[in-house]
């Protein structure tokens, strides 16, 4: 479904809505299978703001949590 939100016309609501649930499981560890298509959706919406919880994130004491972390921020050179 993340890749399909994509390619919809979401309104600013709902694209905040949006944002703040992948966030919100990402902080919170609640990763699952092809969680990164999610985090991708994240990116296009609201990259600063991904960014910015990025960079925290890189010192949680979660493995997982700190490589999704990493991952994000290899985006944020990207054009």
């Amino acid at each position: 479904m993340a890749r399909r939100f994509k390619h919809c016309c979401l309104t600013d609501m709902q694209g905040q809505r949006l944002t703040s649930c992948i966030l919100a499981r990402l902080t919170q560890g609640e990763t699952a299978e092809q969680f990164r298509d999610q985090l991708n959706l994240g990116l296009y919406l609201d990259a600063p703001r991904f960014f910015g919880a990025a960079t925290v994130l890189l010192n949680d004491r979660r493995k997982y949590v700190r490589k999704l972390a990493e991952w994000i921020l290899t985006h944020e050179t990207a054009p």
